[in-house]
């Protein structure tokens, strides 16, 4: 056994309230612990109670994180599929067949000669000269 924790005072009192101290034969040993090992068995155990409750508030804050997270990755993947869609119907518009549809219909001419312009200065659409 540790040294620390063996440690003990022991009181003598005697059996009978009349007789008096100096009879060793009517004296019995009481075992009473160190008040010092007792404030360090009792703070031991606090910080053991203190330590469980830190952990179990630890695991229910990684519980709620995990919850939140696979909300995320929820939310996530359905913007991508919504992402998804729209590319598909942009690709879907943005096609020449679609195009060259939409001009017959507003019944415009395809162009015989496309020639560009090319200007060397900016100019400016503001009437001040």
């Amino acid at each position: 056994m540790p040294q620390a924790l063996s440690t003990v005072s022991v009181i003598s009192r005697p059996i009978n309230k009349h007789q008096k101290n100096g009879s060793s034969s009517t004296r019995t040993a009481v075992v009473v612990p160190n008040k010092k090992v007792f404030r360090i068995s009792l703070f031991l155990c606090i910080l053991f109670l203190g330590t469980m409750i830190f952990y179990l508030y630890l695991n229910l804050q990684l519980v709620e994180a995990n919850f939140n997270l696979r909300k995320i990755v929820e939310k996530s993947t359905e913007v991508e599929t919504k992402t998804q869609a729209l590319e598909s119907e942009i690709i879907e518009n943005a096609s020449i067949k679609r195009i060259k549809a939409a001009a017959d219909k507003l019944k415009l001419v395809e162009a015989k000669n496309v020639r560009f312009v090319k200007l060397s200065e900016v100019g400016s659409l503001s009437l001040e000269k």
